[in-house]
């Protein structure tokens, strides 16, 4: 069997953070987990919600169990033929939500949790999409750890593509840039200084003749994972000092700028 690609591994996330994956599957996302920090970052994000979900009680709203019931299939043939027959009358609705309410009493809630995740990871998918590659967010000191030494691992990575971010008003290097062949990056802090709690570093890559947000880096950053889109879309780089948050289009002469 031939390995799986990074995006093969991308789709298997969420079932996995499920235990909805085989045997075989699962040994194998956990050997991607090991070196691709972006992917674990996902997962425990993943994680987190089922358990902020598991914890939350009560039933759910009529419309993310009618999502619930499209991810799962779950929803009975007569139903869904009394459904196209035509808008519910008054004693259908009432039947509908009763019957719901004892599905939802039957099923445990950490089945319930479970198919939740699943239905709000498909609907935000193509947010997240849309975010432009923005940096992925790390939280707790294991997962800095881990980061930190992916970078490092990166930088020695003679395959990997480097990139060094000088001063723009010297030549004192910055930071430094390393990106792999399937488009993951990772950015080490060398020297810039530490900015206030307001304020962030963002980075921003020329894709064409487009300047596009890459995410933000905070305003002490060490170590950052980021996603380029692989194919040497992004030629060149530069980080701005912005309010905490970011902004879409920067106003501000940058504090870095890549080699050329």
């Amino acid at each position: 069997m031939s390995e799986r690609t990074h995006d093969e591994f991308r789709e298997l996330l969420g079932a996995f953070a499920l235990d909805a994956v085989d045997e075989q599957e699962s040994v194998e996302i956990r050997g991607h987990l090991s070196t691709c920090t972006t992917c674990a970052a996902e997962v425990d994000g993943h994680h987190e919600m089922t358990a902020m979900l598991a914890n939350t009680g009560g039933d759910a709203p009529a419309h993310l169990w009618e999502r619930i019931e499209a991810q799962l299939g779950t929803v009975p043939s007569r139903e869904r033929t009394a459904d196209s027959a035509g808008p519910p009358g008054r004693d259908d609705l009432v039947a509908r939500r009763a019957a719901r309410s004892a599905r939802t009493t039957v099923l445990s809630v950490r089945l319930l949790a479970a198919a939740a995740v699943v239905a709000l990871v498909a609907v935000l998918g193509n947010q997240v999409v849309r975010l432009e590659n923005r940096v992925s967010g790390l939280q707790g000191a294991n997962l800095q750890q881990q980061v930190a030494r992916a970078a490092q691992r990166a930088l020695a990575d003679p395959a990997a593509r480097h990139v060094v971010l000088d001063s723009a008003n010297s030549t004192n290097r910055l930071a430094e840039i390393a990106v792999l062949p399937t488009g993951a990056a990772f950015l080490v802090n060398d020297a810039l200084p530490a900015l206030p709690r307001d304020r962030t570093y963002q980075l921003w890559g020329l894709v064409g003749t487009r300047l596009v947000s890459l995410g933000l880096l905070g305003a002490n950053p060490t170590a950052v994972s980021f996603e380029t889109g692989g194919g040497g879309l992004v030629s060149e780089y530069a980080i701005t000092a912005e309010h905490a948050g970011g902004v879409v289009q920067s106003t501000h002469l940058p504090v870095a700028v890549s080699q050329a």
